[in-house]
C-alpha cells in the first residue's frame, strides 16, 4: 500500500509536471494565451493517450511486480519482465 502511495505522489509531482509544466511555455504565443492549431490537436491528443498507457502499465508493474515506484531513488526490488518490459 506505501508503494503506491508513493508511485501515486511520484506520478502527480514528477510526471504531472513534465505533461504539464515544462511544455506550457513553448506553447505560448507573443505571451498571449495558449492557441491549439485545430487540425493538429487531435494527433496530439493521441500520443498523449499512447504516452499515458504506455507510464501506467510501467508504473503498474513497477508497483505490484516489482515492489517499487517508478522513482530511479526507490526503484523497484524485483526485476521486472512483464508488461512493456519484455
Amino acid at each position: 500500500m506505501v508503494v503506491a502511495l508513493k508511485t501515486l505522489l511520484f506520478t502527480i509531482f514528477v510526471t504531472g509536471s513534465a505533461m504539464d509544466v515544462f511544455p506550457r511555455p513553448l506553447m505560448r504565443q507573443e505571451g498571449g494565451d495558449v492557441r491549439l492549431t485545430p487540425s493538429i490537436w487531435p494527433l496530439g491528443l493521441l500520443l498523449l493517450i499512447l504516452r499515458l498507457a504506455l507510464y501506467f502499465g510501467c508504473a503498474y508493474a513497477f508497483t505490484f511486480t516489482g515492489c517499487g515506484t517508478p522513482n530511479p531513488f526507490n526503484g523497484p526490488i524485483f526485476l521486472v519482465r512483464s508488461g512493456p518490459y519484455r
